[in-house]
Protein backbone atom coordinates (compact mmCIF):
# COMPACT_ATOMS: atom_id res chain seq x y z
CA UNK A 1 0.00 0.00 0.00
CA UNK A 2 2.20 2.67 -1.42
CA UNK A 3 0.08 5.56 -0.31
CA UNK A 4 0.27 4.74 3.41
CA UNK A 5 4.13 4.36 3.32
CA UNK A 6 4.20 7.93 1.68
CA UNK A 7 2.31 9.55 4.78
CA UNK A 8 4.59 7.19 7.05
CA UNK A 9 7.41 9.58 5.65
CA UNK A 10 5.67 12.84 6.42
CA UNK A 11 3.44 13.03 2.47
CA UNK A 12 0.68 15.25 2.79
CA UNK A 13 -0.33 16.57 -0.33
CA UNK A 14 -1.56 13.49 -2.10
CA UNK A 15 -2.99 13.81 -5.80
CA UNK A 16 -5.04 10.83 -7.30
CA UNK A 17 -7.13 10.47 -10.06
CA UNK A 18 -10.70 8.22 -10.74
CA UNK A 19 -8.60 7.25 -14.24
CA UNK A 20 -5.92 6.13 -12.90
CA UNK A 21 -7.96 3.69 -10.24
CA UNK A 22 -5.94 4.66 -7.49
CA UNK A 23 -8.66 6.96 -5.49
CA UNK A 24 -9.78 3.28 -3.31
CA UNK A 25 -6.08 2.51 -2.14
CA UNK A 26 -5.52 6.34 -1.45
CA UNK A 27 -8.69 6.09 0.83
CA UNK A 28 -7.45 3.17 2.58
CA UNK A 29 -4.54 4.82 3.54
CA UNK A 30 -6.03 7.28 4.73
CA UNK A 31 -8.03 5.53 6.70
CA UNK A 32 -5.12 3.60 8.20
CA UNK A 33 -3.79 6.81 9.17
CA UNK A 34 -6.89 8.58 11.54
CA UNK A 35 -5.36 9.70 14.22
CA UNK A 36 -1.75 9.43 13.82
CA UNK A 37 -0.81 12.18 10.95
CA UNK A 38 -0.15 15.34 13.07
CA UNK A 39 -0.38 17.59 9.91
CA UNK A 40 -3.51 17.38 7.51
CA UNK A 41 -3.08 15.89 4.64
CA UNK A 42 -3.78 18.22 1.15
CA UNK A 43 -6.09 15.58 -1.18
CA UNK A 44 -6.46 16.74 -5.23
CA UNK A 45 -8.32 14.23 -6.92
CA UNK A 46 -9.23 14.86 -11.13
CA UNK A 47 -12.32 13.74 -13.19
CA UNK A 48 -12.23 13.42 -16.94
CA UNK A 49 -14.05 16.27 -18.75
CA UNK A 50 -17.05 14.49 -18.55
CA UNK A 51 -21.45 15.27 -18.42
CA UNK A 52 -21.50 13.73 -14.59
CA UNK A 53 -19.54 16.00 -12.65
CA UNK A 54 -21.15 15.59 -9.43
CA UNK A 55 -21.62 11.67 -9.48
CA UNK A 56 -18.09 11.61 -10.22
CA UNK A 57 -17.10 14.00 -7.66
CA UNK A 58 -19.11 12.40 -4.76
CA UNK A 59 -17.60 8.43 -6.10
CA UNK A 60 -13.96 9.79 -5.66
CA UNK A 61 -15.17 10.98 -2.25
CA UNK A 62 -16.27 8.08 -1.25
CA UNK A 63 -13.26 5.93 -2.58
CA UNK A 64 -11.32 8.40 -0.93
CA UNK A 65 -13.23 8.45 2.82
CA UNK A 66 -13.47 12.23 2.59
CA UNK A 67 -16.46 14.34 3.03
CA UNK A 68 -15.09 16.87 0.65
CA UNK A 69 -12.06 16.92 -1.74
CA UNK A 70 -9.76 19.98 -1.58
CA UNK A 71 -8.91 20.77 -4.82
CA UNK A 72 -10.64 19.09 -7.75
CA UNK A 73 -8.87 19.47 -11.38
CA UNK A 74 -10.77 18.58 -14.95
CA UNK A 75 -7.83 16.02 -15.73
CA UNK A 76 -7.83 17.31 -19.85
CA UNK A 77 -9.78 19.52 -21.87
CA UNK A 78 -11.41 17.05 -24.11
CA UNK A 79 -14.02 14.29 -22.76
CA UNK A 80 -12.58 10.62 -22.79
CA UNK A 81 -14.99 8.30 -21.24
CA UNK A 82 -14.01 4.32 -21.16
CA UNK A 83 -15.80 1.43 -22.55
CA UNK A 84 -16.83 -1.93 -20.76
CA UNK A 85 -14.17 -3.48 -22.65
CA UNK A 86 -11.73 -1.17 -21.19
CA UNK A 87 -10.79 1.07 -24.03
CA UNK A 88 -10.97 4.67 -24.39
CA UNK A 89 -13.19 6.83 -26.97
CA UNK A 90 -13.96 10.29 -27.11
CA UNK A 91 -17.19 12.46 -25.93
CA UNK A 92 -18.07 15.24 -27.26
CA UNK A 93 -18.39 16.94 -23.82
CA UNK A 94 -17.08 20.68 -24.33
CA UNK A 95 -14.39 22.09 -21.16
CA UNK A 96 -16.99 24.61 -20.58
CA UNK A 97 -19.72 22.64 -20.16
CA UNK A 98 -17.80 20.70 -17.54
CA UNK A 99 -16.33 23.78 -15.85
CA UNK A 100 -19.76 25.00 -15.42
CA UNK A 101 -20.74 22.15 -13.33
CA UNK A 102 -17.15 21.87 -11.51
CA UNK A 103 -18.54 25.43 -10.23
CA UNK A 104 -21.79 24.40 -8.73
CA UNK A 105 -19.57 21.89 -6.65
CA UNK A 106 -17.82 24.59 -4.78
CA UNK A 107 -21.30 26.34 -4.81
CA UNK A 108 -22.48 23.03 -2.51
CA UNK A 109 -19.67 22.70 -0.75
CA UNK A 110 -18.36 19.33 -2.03
CA UNK A 111 -14.84 20.59 -3.04
CA UNK A 112 -12.70 23.70 -1.78
CA UNK A 113 -11.32 24.72 -5.21
CA UNK A 114 -11.33 23.79 -8.71
CA UNK A 115 -8.63 23.80 -11.00
CA UNK A 116 -7.65 22.27 -14.36
CA UNK A 117 -4.93 19.61 -15.95
CA UNK A 118 -2.99 20.17 -18.98
CA UNK A 119 -5.15 23.07 -20.61
CA UNK A 120 -2.99 25.40 -22.85
CA UNK A 121 -3.07 29.52 -22.26
CA UNK A 122 -6.07 29.45 -25.06
CA UNK A 123 -7.74 27.08 -23.45
CA UNK A 124 -7.52 28.72 -19.71
CA UNK A 125 -8.65 32.16 -21.35
CA UNK A 126 -11.65 30.39 -22.56
CA UNK A 127 -12.26 29.33 -18.88
CA UNK A 128 -11.35 32.63 -17.78
CA UNK A 129 -14.09 34.28 -19.73
CA UNK A 130 -16.87 32.21 -18.25
CA UNK A 131 -15.69 31.56 -14.60
CA UNK A 132 -17.54 32.33 -11.84
CA UNK A 133 -15.21 30.66 -9.79
CA UNK A 134 -11.18 31.18 -11.49
CA UNK A 135 -9.63 28.16 -11.76
CA UNK A 136 -6.75 27.79 -8.78
CA UNK A 137 -4.14 25.85 -10.56
CA UNK A 138 -3.35 24.38 -14.04
CA UNK A 139 -1.14 21.34 -13.41
CA UNK A 140 0.89 20.04 -16.11
CA UNK A 141 3.78 17.56 -16.33
CA UNK A 142 6.94 18.79 -15.39
CA UNK A 143 9.91 16.54 -16.00
CA UNK A 144 13.05 16.20 -18.36
CA UNK A 145 11.68 13.86 -20.29
CA UNK A 146 8.41 15.53 -20.63
CA UNK A 147 8.63 19.54 -21.00
CA UNK A 148 4.77 21.28 -21.85
CA UNK A 149 5.97 24.51 -23.44
CA UNK A 150 2.48 24.69 -24.70
CA UNK A 151 1.46 25.01 -20.80
CA UNK A 152 4.17 26.93 -19.48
Amino acid sequence: MKPYYGLNCGYRHIDCTASYGNEQEVGEALTERVGRVTTRCFITSKLWNITDVEDACKKSSSYLGLNYLELYLMHWPMAMLRRPDGTMYYEDTHYRDTWTAMEKLVDNGLVKAIGLSNFNARQIDDILSIAKHKPVVNQVVSSMSSISHCCL
